[in-house]
């Protein structure tokens, strides 16, 4: 979109209200009388479209009441965000993420989630394109950096992000932005332009092994993480994982679940956001739910040295998933120093 127009951005990852200064957010959507402040500014800036990545605590909580989307996405929907101080169920979870539909004028919906039916039926009446398994929209001869699509967005794609759900997300970009208004050629510029920090970021070891650096925080994102790197890695692969504290505790279950299968996946558990918990506890309460032993190493910068130093060839890999760019550890309420996965990974290269 920024091909030809000027849009502001509010995400978990980065947040810009000129287009030019970016910053990282505390919260995926911020506290209503911030969001509406930013929105403020975006204007006084001269941005003409906003990009807002909207949480289902953000309806929880009534952060964008009020707000009506021209275009909403949904990308996908596992079990997430469950617990004390978030959702209490998985189904009061996944309805707020669809009142993003209710909100929005129309929409774009990821035809292979699970429960597309539900949000199918859900948006029948309003403007809407589907993509994925079964739609109009789909994707052809996805290979690791380009891939072909049919439907509205019919062509041939470049892109800098590894792995078939970042080429998924992509077009249900592509789709929002096509609603607005943006050209063909534009989309396929910005499509082939895009790089996030801290979603599948690679460097290469002095030995030839892999070093992959994702968000990926949640068993689903885990499972797609792990699917891709097996794809093109085919030696030892080292996980290092760990899970946040006091919130998001369903995430540990689901962990272990994946740990489970992928049986040769080598796996050291870590810190990541303990927050006012142990992190041994929580390394401890995912590893009691997996068939096999597994490392722990509560310091980061140490799992993530120990991994590396265990790599032979081109063919292994190191995995460092969870943390993404952020560089900093949420212990006891407050963000300590932390050097930030890439840079740690950078560090220990030779």
């Amino acid at each position: 979109m920024k091909q030809s127009h000027k849009p502001a951005m509010f995400s978990t990852m980065n947040t810009t209200l000129d287009g030019k200064t970016f910053f990282k957010s505390k919260l995926t959507t911020p506290e209503s009388l911030d969001l509406f402040k930013m929105m403020a500014t975006a204007v006084d800036n001269g941005m003409t479209h906003l990009i807002m990545e909207v949480s289902s605590q953000a309806y929880l909580v009534d952060r964008v009441y009020g707000l009506t989307f021209d275009v909403g996405a949904f990308l996908n929907i596992s079990p997430d965000h469950i617990g004390p101080i978030e959702h209490p169920t998985f189904e009061d979870y996944f309805y707020h993420k669809r009142l993003l539909m209710a909100n929005s004028k129309a929409v774009v919906v990821n035809a292979g989630m699970d429960h597309f039916k539900v949000v199918a039926q859900q948006v029948a009446d309003k403007p809407h394109d589907f993509y994925g398994s079964g739609s109009e929209n789909t994707i052809e001869n996805g290979r690791a950096f380009d891939f072909d699509v049919t439907g509205k967005l019919a062509g041939h794609y470049d892109i800098q992000l590894i792995g078939s759900f970042n080429q998924e997300n992509a077009v249900a970009a592509g789709l929002a932005c096509l609603r607005l208004g943006t050209s063909l050629e534009d989309i396929k510029k910005g499509i082939s332009e895009t790089s996030v920090p801290g979603r599948m970021e690679v460097v290469t070891q002095a030995n030839g092994a892999k070093v992959f650096v994702d968000y990926a925080h949640n068993g689903d994102s885990l499972e797609k993480l792990l699917s891709v790197v097996e794809e093109h890695q085919k030696g030892q692969l080292y996980l290092i994982l760990g899970a946040t504290g006091n919130k998001g505790e369903s995430r540990r279950a689901d962990f272990a679940r994946v740990i489970n299968a992928h049986q040769n996946l080598n796996v050291i558990l870590t810190a990541d956001d303990p927050n006012y918990e142990d992190p041994q506890a929580i390394a401890e309460e995912i590893a009691s739910q997996v068939t096999r032993s597994l490392d722990i190493q509560v310091d980061r910068e140490k799992a993530i040295a120990k991994a590396m130093l265990l790599t032979k060839n081109e063919n292994d890999a190191v995995i460092i998933a969870g943390k993404g760019a952020d560089a900093y550890q949420i212990v006891n309420g407050e963000r300590t120093a932390y050097a930030g996965d890439l840079n740690i990974a950078k560090k220990y290269l030779n």
